[in-house]
């Protein structure tokens, strides 16, 4: 009878909970909404979402993989040599053609940041003077985590594809869709299927164009052929057993849900939602999404064949991080900028909130912490230079610190040194006790030696390894240690290969 005075909260008092809090948040929205129709005030936040947008841009520390296209287009003397390189790649050229181009007229230093400011100006543009939705929806798009920070900040040949789909967007009712719709294949192979999709819409509109078709076909085929993979050809990265691949891919599906990216319980890029929650969340997208484009067979059919399509390559190519993944939340965007529903969605305001909420948090971590730790590498390492070799291990710690420091760098498994990287040779170090063997072997090969670690070694002795740094780590999660090799030995000079014989030594550094 006592414990009548203690009442654990039912159905009626949870639910009564849930919808005041609803109701508030409701209340809450409706007067935001209200506000930005005043015409200073929806200036007002336009000038700050530019304003946060340009602070991230000016203050990013490009990591590995934008340095690698940076180096690929620039330094080659010919396009051709450029273009060659892409076999090894899996990038068509229009990213890399573009960061030429404004090589051309800006020093190497600025081009990545230039780009990012072309992008992002497209994309905040379309979003915010463009897009078919009220006010507070286009705020919220435009402060959601994937346009302000994966698309908005970080240049990649993503970021330029997701420009191109907004502009195509804001062109929709006009002939001037289908070049912007062709141009789409040469930036990255899940675009070419994007711009597929969108074929199929104007198809469904009745409004096919032969030239537009032809144009797009034909830069399909240019984009294919760029991209067929040399004979040599090495993925960069290798797949996880079956059952991690898929859980992998649906937590980061379930992170468009929640796209505050976390790694081992820390806030940091690249990783998925946090507590593992998009285990869960992943299947809810999924879930709304055929609820919300249920009213359209065309868009559910192809929203899940385009989902298929993204596990199928992440399962079994090549494992696609949330970044590659954010590209189906572009494409429910894009549907609902086509062909918005009749009725209410009351998911699709708080999916807004959430993403725009995640942008400002990772803005806030993006500009409080440095995005990667490369510039801080490249300081110890011009400080400790004498004149002896320069080793990275893996191969993907060397395009950023070649770009900043103009230094090669020998990767000790192939004898040879890179600039950008050939991914023409996989490692065959899967254990502790290889990597220690490895590094026992390459400090008889080398001698006296300064190398650059992604993993601390484990029980190696003082004579093989001396660590120099601790783990130089950025909000990006990429490790960098610097150590010497065999640190009582001679060195063993002789001359080390370029990896790529069309590279020349260039640094970007500003």
């Amino acid at each position: 009878m006592e414990s009548a005075a203690f009442p654990v909260p039912g159905p009626v008092v949870t639910g009564s909970v849930l919808s005041s809090v609803k109701s508030t948040a409701a209340s809450g929205v409706r007067w935001f909404e209200a506000r930005l129709e005043r015409r200073w005030v929806w200036a007002t936040a336009i000038a700050a979402a530019a304003m946060l947008q340009l602070a991230l841009i000016f203050t990013h520390r490009p990591w590995l993989d934008e340095y690698q296209a940076l180096l690929i287009a620039i330094e080659p003397s010919r396009v051709g040599e450029t273009l060659a390189q892409l076999h090894y790649e899996g990038h068509p050229p229009l990213w890399y053609l573009l960061l030429r181009a404004l090589h051309s007229i800006a020093p190497a230093a600025w081009v990545l940041t230039i780009a990012s400011i072309i992008c992002a100006g497209i994309i905040q543009t379309a979003l915010l003077a463009f897009a078919p939705f009220p006010r507070v929806e286009r705020l919220m798009l435009a402060l959601g985590e994937i346009f302000l920070f994966e698309y908005g900040t970080i240049a990649r040949g993503l970021a330029l594809g997701a420009a191109l789909v907004l502009l195509a967007m804001s062109v929709w009712r006009t002939r001037a869709v289908w070049l912007v719709i062709a141009l789409l294949p040469l930036c990255e192979f899940l675009f070419g299927v994007f711009s597929a999709a969108l074929v199929v819409l104007l198809w469904r509109e009745r409004r096919l164009s032969a030239w537009g078709v032809g144009l797009w076909l034909a830069c399909s085929t240019a984009a294919a052929l760029s991209v067929i993979p040399a004979a040599d050809a090495s993925p960069a990265l290798g797949l996880y057993p079956f059952g991690v691949e898929v859980s992998d891919f649906m937590e980061r599906v379930g992170t468009l849900v929640l796209p505050l990216q976390t790694f081992k319980d820390r806030l940091l890029w690249d990783g998925m939602a946090p507590l593992l929650s998009g285990v869960l969340l992943g299947p809810l997208m999924l879930v709304w999404v055929f609820k919300r484009t249920r009213h359209s067979h065309v868009q559910c059919k192809l929203f899940f064949a385009f989902f298929a399509l993204c596990f199928a390559m992440s399962v079994f190519v090549y494992s696609l991080h949330f970044r590659y993944v954010s590209v189906l939340a572009l494409l429910l965007i894009a549907f609902a900028w086509i062909q918005p529903r009749s009725g209410p969605d009351r998911w699709w305001r708080p999916w807004l909130a959430v993403s725009a909420f995640s942008g400002l948090v990772t803005s806030a971590l993006a500009l409080s912490t440095p995005f990667d730790a490369s510039p801080d590498v490249a300081a110890v390492i011009l400080k400790l230079d004498d004149g002896h070799p320069w080793l990275a291990y893996p191969a993907s710690r060397i395009p950023a610190l070649h770009a900043l420091t103009g230094k090669r760098f020998i990767q000790p498994e192939q004898g040879c040194s890179h600039g950008f990287v050939r991914w023409n040779h996989r490692s065959p170090i899967h254990t502790w006790a290889q990597y220690r063997q490895a590094l026992a072997e390459w400090a008889r090969l080398y001698g006296r030696s300064f190398i650059v670690l992604e993993f601390m070694p484990r029980d190696v002795p003082a004579s093989v390894f001396r660590p120099l740094t601790g783990r130089l780590q950025g909000y990006d999660g990429q490790v960098y240690i610097v150590g010497i090799l065999a640190p009582h030995e001679p060195t063993v000079t002789r001359a080390y290969p370029h990896c790529a014989s069309i590279a020349r030594g260039i640094s970007v550094s500003r």
